[in-house]
C-alpha cells in the first residue's frame, strides 16, 4: 500500500489520526506553508511511503512495516534473492494500492526494456 505522507498536514488530523500519523509518518518529514498551503520537502523527506504487511511466521501471522520507497525496493530485492515463495508477497506480481491524499488508485510496477531495434 503506497501512502501519501500526511505529516505536513498534521494540524488537520483528527484525534484518531494524530497518534498514527505522528508514530508512522513524522520521520518522513515535510512541512506545509501556512499561507499557500503548499507542501515543501527538503532533501531526505518523502511524499509517499510504503505500508507493507508480510506473513512472517509458521502460523501465518502478518506483520506490518513502514518503509521509504528505497527501503521497500531493497527489501523486495533481498527477498527475491533469498528465494521467498510467491505466497510471501515478495515474489508475487507487484501490485499496489496508492493513496493520493484521499483518492485511491491501483498500480502495477513494471520495468520497460528497449527491444533490440533500439525502440
Amino acid at each position: 500500500f503506497v501512502r501519501y505522507n500526511q505529516w505536513p498536514e498534521i494540524e488537520d488530523a483528527t484525534h484518531e489520526e494524530l497518534q498514527r500519523i505522528t508514530a508512522e509518518e513524522q520521520a518522513y518529514g515535510g512541512v506545509r506553508d501556512p499561507k499557500s498551503l503548499a507542501m515543501h520537502y527538503e532533501e531526505g523527506d518523502i511524499s509517499f511511503w510504503v505500508d507493507t504487511s508480510v506473513r512472517q511466521d509458521s502460523i501465518g501471522e502478518s506483520h506490518r512495516f513502514c518503509r521509504t520507497p528505497l527501503e521497500w525496493q531493497r527489501w523486495r530485492f533481498e527477498s527475491l534473492q533469498k528465494g521467498v515463495a510467491a505466497a510471501d508477497t515478495a515474489a508475487a506480481p507487484c501490485l499496489f494500492v496508492v493513496d493520493l491524499n484521499g483518492h485511491f488508485v491501483s498500480a502495477m510496477a513494471c520495468e520497460l526494456v528497449e527491444d533490440s531495434g533500439g525502440k
